[in-house]
């Protein structure tokens, strides 16, 4: 529930952003006097947040398919042991206290 509130609560603060900012230019400059043409506020805050967000999907992914995968061998895991459990254990009273007969056994 809290990670959902963060996530709210940083979409809004970048949703503000947006809408605050929509007549503010800024220019990049870069190594070797490299520059970009002037780009609203908005756009760079908004593609920045977006690209923020494919890679931490991008870098979660792989662990997220690994816990996937434990989760299934872990499963089959505890079937197995829990079909071992039942056909070890022992028969119930009420199987062992009846006659023979009305279990269904020769003599």
């Amino acid at each position: 529930m809290i990670r959902v509130l963060i996530f709210i609560l940083v979409l809004l603060l970048g949703f503000t952003v947006v809408v605050k900012n929509t007549d503010q230019t800024v220019v990049l400059q870069y190594f070797f006097s490299l520059a970009t043409p002037p780009i609203p506020v908005y756009q760079l805050v908004a593609s920045v947040f977006i690209l923020g967000m494919l890679l931490t999907g991008l870098m979660i992914f792989p662990e997220w398919v690994r816990m996937r995968l434990e989760i299934r061998r872990q499963r089959k895991s505890l079937q197995r042991i829990e079909d071992e459990m039942a056909r070890l254990r022992p028969p119930s009273p009420e199987m062992s206290s009846k006659p023979r007969e009305s279990r269904g056994e020769e003599t």
